[in-house]
């Protein structure tokens, strides 16, 4: 797992990274009302992508595992949802671009009479593209293939961004989807054949004709279970985007964009424990390993809550810095928003580990992730009608605290109950790690809060001494059991 770990940073490392370069020369090239209309049409894309491939690639993903896990094949489960996949993707795509006169409206990509409906059809494209990228890359983790995902990844990257410096020098914004479909579509096309390769070899006399008795109805209840807590978690991420579209104006909404992008790799990269914990996880499950993971658990989310803090923190104090360093000085009042939704990412990515084990085992826990995240979206709206629609806040940070707000129920309840069911020791890490979190939100909003660098300065000295004194001995204890575990696999 660890060195399934380290290759699945190195492919999200990419992954965001590309992603902030795109949105950055996207930013200078068109100013802050482009960047909102593209991130609006990429939010919807990736949007109706969870609803369809995000919970098949989850699915694919825990029961190939599983099955190999038990001495299975996995042949009988990728058929059926292969089939699942492409019937969902198509019918979202019909969608996509049938909505398109109010989806696209006041953000369409380009000018002209048909500019909606091309902005419709280029987002259904890109969700096609992304849809089997999603799905494709679940498939290379179920058969533990992460090494290939990140050479794939670095690829598939390469070959958007110099695409994305050509379409930038036309200078036509109904052209700037293009680098992002064709990138994810060489992604997709070269990792399924890799795959199937992979896979012939190694379901060959071991893959049943059919599936068992039961595993597909439970198959597709936990494609629906998966679907509504994806699109409630990571979905609703993306729908920040469609909401500040509606509520902002031109220039907030690509406040927000600048501020959503810039937390987008800090977001991806303690996903990479996530990717090769969740088969992990459905292997031990298949094998009834309840002691080694409960283990992995425990250790997984220690390690993201404690390493991934600091990241985040700075994150939120360099923003003013940083918007004004990727995107220029015209992003710069979308600092306060930066420090909000980096505090909300890092809730999510601390309870990654929480939600997969759950996820990870039948129906009765693995629908406790979706009803939270369903929760949590309740919490958020009720939040922005509050604050957007009660209260006359327009800005981007309001859209942000409702996020923020989401995320509070989407992290904790996963959090407590995989704590309860796995039954987890108490030490005391919990209350450690929320002081330190209460000390990095003064420190992340202390520009937006006061103006001043000394308060800055002082808040963030407060911060790391805090961090050094409740949370040092953790990292250090993370380091070496990384150690060990290093030795271990390469004896």
């Amino acid at each position: 797992m660890l060195a399934a770990t380290l290759w699945s940073m190195l492919g999200i490392a990419a992954l965001g990274l590309t992603r902030l370069v795109y949105s950055a020369l996207v930013g200078r090239s068109g100013g802050p009302a482009v960047l909102g209309s593209v991130n609006n049409a990429v939010s919807l894309s990736l949007l109706a992508t969870f609803v369809t491939a995000g919970a098949t690639g989850q699915a694919v993903t825990k029961y190939v595992a599983q099955r190999t896990g038990a001495g299975a094949g996995g042949a009988a489960v990728r058929r059926l949802l292969d089939r699942l996949t492409l019937a969902a993707v198509l019918v979202a795509g019909v969608v996509l671009v049938a909505a398109a006169p109010w989806l696209f409206a006041g953000h369409e990509l380009g000018a002209g009479a048909h500019a909606r409906w091309r902005t419709g059809v280029l987002a259904a494209l890109l969700m096609l593209a992304y849809a089997g990228y999603t799905y494709a890359k679940a498939v290379l983790y179920g058969h533990r293939l992460a090494r290939r995902y990140a050479v794939l990844e670095v690829v598939s990257d390469l070959v958007a961004l110099a695409l994305t410096v050509a379409v930038l020098g036309v200078g036509a914004p109904a052209w700037f989807l293009v680098p992002l479909i064709v990138g994810y579509g060489t992604f997709t096309v070269w990792a399924l054949l890799t795959a199937r390769t992979v896979a012939a070899r190694r379901d060959a006399g071991t893959a049943p004709a059919v599936l068992p008795a039961g595993l597909a109805r439970e198959i597709v209840a936990f494609v629906g279970l998966t679907c509504l807590g994806t699109v409630a978690s990571q979905g609703f991420f993306q729908a920040c985007m469609v909401v500040a579209g509606k509520t902002l104006s031109a220039h907030g909404a690509g406040l927000y964009a600048a501020a959503m992008t810039a937390v987008t790799p800090a977001f991806f990269l303690p996903r990479a424990l996530a990717l090769a914990f969740f088969p992990a996880a459905a292997s031990a499950v298949g094998a009834g390993d309840r002691s080694g993971l409960a283990r992995q658990v425990d250790v997984a989310t220690r390690a993201l809550t404690a390493v991934s803090m600091p990241v985040f923190v700075l994150a939120a104090v360099l923003a003013p810095v940083l918007l004004r360093l990727v995107f220029g000085a015209a992003y710069a009042g979308a600092a306060g928003a930066v420090g909000v939704l980096a505090a909300a990412i890092w809730l999510y990515v601390s309870a990654v580990p929480s939600v997969n084990v759950l996820s990870a085992h039948g129906l009765s826990w693995a629908r406790v992730p979706p009803f939270a995240s369903s929760a949590g979206v309740v919490l958020g709206v009720a939040v922005w009608l509050v604050l957007l629609a009660g209260l006359g806040w327009r800005g981007p940070a309001a859209v942000a605290v409702g996020y923020l707000a989401s995320t509070l129920l989407q992290a904790g309840v996963p959090l407590v109950v995989a704590r309860r069911r796995l039954a987890r020791a108490r030490s005391g890490f919990g209350w450690r790690a929320g002081v330190c979190a209460l000390l990095g939100a003064a420190a992340g909003g202390a520009w937006p809060a006061t103006g001043r660098v000394w308060v800055v300065l002082a808040a963030t000295i407060v911060f790391a001494g805090g961090y050094i004194w409740l949370l040092g001995h953790q990292v250090v204890s993370l380091r070496r059991w990384a150690r060990r575990a290093t030795g271990r696999a390469t004896a």
